[in-house]
């Protein structure tokens, strides 16, 4: 894990990749397997005053394609998200919930700027991001679409 494999290399340099056929004459051949190191990033999230009976969903977007979804259900509820990428220039956090019409993000660690319900963070140089997330006035209906 944390790994992406590249292909297989011998000793005189030459590669070879999944489904190439390596004709051996009678002679032995030691492959060695060539690996990427991927990035690692720690998505932290606390949730503070969201209703039980309206869970806040949040959506993670790298360079605008989906990686997943948490969802948060209590006042006090925390979620980490640990994922490997290869490469990225944009982590979007979407926030969505059925019944909110305000949410506030205070950003412990990382660099975000916030856009309506989305957090928008162009440097993924650090590899944690912490945020808190406050939904206030719980009432009418916010936005249940998934928009990047």
């Amino acid at each position: 894990e944390g790994y992406e494999f590249l292909y297989w290399q011998d000793s005189d340099g030459n590669i070879y990749y999944a489904g190439d056929v390596i004709t051996v004459n009678g002679n032995s051949i030691t492959l060695t397997a060539v690996w990427k190191e991927l990035e690692f990033l720690t998505i932290g999230l606390q949730g503070v005053d969201i209703a039980e009976n309206s869970p806040l969903f949040v959506y993670i977007f790298l360079d605008d394609k989906m990686l997943g979804q948490c969802i948060l259900t209590t006042l006090t509820d925390y979620a980490t998200i640990n994922f490997y990428y290869e490469q990225a220039t944009s982590l979007t956090l979407l926030f969505t919930c059925k019944y909110m019409t305000q949410i506030e993000f205070d950003i412990w660690q990382g660099s975000a700027t916030q856009v309506g319900n989305k957090l928008i963070f162009n440097d993924l140089s650090e590899q944690t991001i912490f945020v808190g997330v406050f939904v206030t006035s719980v009432g009418e209906n916010f936005n249940n679409s998934i928009v990047i």
